[in-house]
């Protein structure tokens, strides 16, 4: 797409937490439902579509064809998912990949770690989906603890599903919980959620 929003210097005062800036002039960047049946929790939701005249025509395939994945009115899903805050900045919020839908509701994978971390005693936590027999689709949380010793882990784990459905609606709940004591991480420190995907899916690879 090229540049699709920018900043200027000297401009801290009018900027949000994890804005990236205002439209730039040539581009048009619309907001829209990841789902737009996916009931209220769809306004929380908003994905990024944009369309500028500057963007490639698409992804060059092994025949030699074009796959353009534009849609008719030549916009683009970027995959973010973003609001705009008071002064016309474009904030995001994370992927859209991150998002699931449970029995027909969206469940933000992102909101679950934000509220897991949210607990003193938790470290780090990592939410992946799950196939689930009933609702289609479906969470797991993985936890590391901090290494402070002053709970055991049992306590730990009763204080923090405790926490979670004090804080999030019952169908955000994930499924299960696991501790764990290192989180995969790739060599830039991001977490690798395929490897714990792959060894929740499959116990012979734990």
């Amino acid at each position: 797409t090229t540049f699709i929003t920018s900043e200027s210097l000297n401009e801290d005062a009018i900027r949000s937490e994890g804005s990236v800036g205002r439209k730039l002039p040539y581009t048009d960047i619309e907001l829209r439902p990841l789902d737009r049946d996916a009931g209220e929790d769809a306004a929380e939701a908003l994905q990024v579509f944009a369309r500028t005249p500057f963007m490639a025509n698409g992804y060059l395939q092994a025949d030699g064809t074009i796959s353009d994945p534009r849609g008719p009115d030549g916009f683009l899903a970027t995959g973010d998912l973003g609001v705009w805050d008071d002064a016309g900045n474009l904030v995001l919020a994370g992927r859209s990949r991150d998002i699931i839908k449970k029995g027909g509701m969206l469940v933000s994978l992102r909101e679950l770690e934000v509220v897991a971390e949210a607990l003193q005693g938790v470290d780090e936590a990592a939410a992946i989906p799950v196939p689930h027999d009933f609702y289609g689709e479906s969470t797991v949380l993985f936890v590391r603890l901090r290494d402070d010793g002053e709970a055991s882990e049992e306590e730990a784990m009763a204080a923090l599903e405790g926490h979670l459905e004090a804080n999030l609606s019952k169908h955000k709940l994930p499924d299960a919980i696991n501790l764990i004591a290192e989180l995969p991480k790739t060599a830039s420190g991001k977490i690798m959620k395929t490897v714990l995907a792959s060894n929740f899916l499959d116990p012979s690879n734990r």
